[in-house]
């Protein structure tokens, strides 16, 4: 994933839903490489194999895995998404109130956040002027 990134300037628009065997590590280098550049992400859908920890590489904390069956650790602190204004995470289960306040703090132009399908997302998740929640379900009651 790394050398496919290298060779391209960052991307503005990458839209990975339903991309099922979607990695931790393949999110940490998409924002490695376009953490920058990155306005709109889609991940809708890559629940199978997307942790927590991928998410919270949009914040820019890369964790790495240890062997053993270890806890996975920091090992990195990036600038994570500073620019992103779209996010989707509709159908990610591991979107929850916590990772979100991680990611709203640290990607501050969030404007949208679509989390559909995501029980762990409540009337509790983070709010600020000018982010909105599209498909949360607490809203719909």
């Amino acid at each position: 994933m790394a050398a496919f990134f290298a060779r391209r300037n960052g991307f503005t628009r990458v839209d990975l839903g339903r991309c099922y065997m979607l990695t931790d590590n393949a999110v940490q280098e998409l924002v490695r490489h376009s953490g920058a550049t990155l306005r709109h992400l889609s991940l809708n859908s890559v629940d199978d194999s997307l942790t927590q920890n991928g998410l919270l590489a949009l914040a820019g904390q890369m964790f790495e895995q240890c062997v053993g069956g270890k806890e996975p650790r920091l090992a990195e602190q990036t600038l994570g998404c500073v620019g992103l204004e779209v996010l989707d995470v509709s159908w990610v289960r591991s979107t929850t109130d916590n990772v979100l306040e991680t990611v709203v703090s640290q990607c501050k132009r969030l404007a949208s956040i679509s989390v559909y399908g995501c029980g762990s997302v409540s009337a509790f998740a983070p709010v600020r002027p000018g982010l909105k929640y599209v498909g949360r379900e607490c809203d719909t009651l």
